[in-house]
């Protein structure tokens, strides 16, 4: 059982060494995908504020990690 938590564990830190990074990605695609349903912006709008959130969310995740 132990190794199997131990693979577990290396295999989830492969893909996500920050999980505050991932949460807040995740959230940000959720929140868009939501407002993209009720709101309808011109698709160059939409994609702007996908990138600036990201953006935004990777700016911080290097900031939080210098």
């Amino acid at each position: 059982m132990n190794v199997a938590t131990t693979i577990f564990d290396r295999l989830f830190a492969l893909f996500v060494e920050d999980g505050a990074f991932a949460l807040s990605i995740v959230s940000w695609l959720a929140g868009g995908w939501i407002c993209v349903a009720t709101i309808h912006f011109p698709a160059a709008v939409e994609s702007f504020l996908l990138f600036l959130g990201f953006s935004f969310m990777l700016a911080d995740s290097v900031r939080r990690a210098s």
